[in-house]
């Protein structure tokens, strides 16, 4: 009989360290994946923002003289933004839009030195320029 509780406490007792290391190294677990999700969502927050602008740039109206750069702009296909970055040489110009969910096409004059090339991205996504020849 002695044996008999001998074996079942040893039993309960192998059962619980089991218990107890199966429920550290699901917590474990449960804490890189947690940690492993924010981070790529946190990430990717911009990334997602930008996917759904699409603007262009119409090649034919591209103007440049007398420091005065003059392009349309078509934005019928993406999301309604408010300002675009313009980067000439060693400097960088905001255009800040009014009615872009109105008119989807408008013509832009910004005051910026370039010499032959220029790019535009729009403000909070600027990983995504834009490059363009005058």
């Amino acid at each position: 009989m002695a044996e008999g509780v001998k074996r079942a406490t040893l039993i309960i007792f192998l059962l619980s360290v089991f218990i107890l290391l199966a429920v550290f190294i699901f917590m474990h677990t449960m804490d890189i994946w947690n940690t492993n999700k924010n981070a790529s969502v946190v990430g990717k927050e911009k990334t997602i923002r930008c996917t759904g602008i699409f603007y262009q740039v119409k090649l034919d109206s591209l103007k440049y003289s007398n420091g005065i750069l003059q392009f349309d702009i078509d934005n019928r296909a993406g999301d309604v933004f408010d300002t675009l970055i313009v980067y000439g040489d060693n400097q960088t110009v905001e255009y800040n839009f009014t009615s872009l969910d109105i008119l989807p096409i408008q013509t832009i004059k910004i005051p910026i030195r370039i010499i032959n090339s220029f790019s535009t991205a729009v403000k909070g996504c600027e990983e995504t320029k834009k490059q363009f020849t005058v």
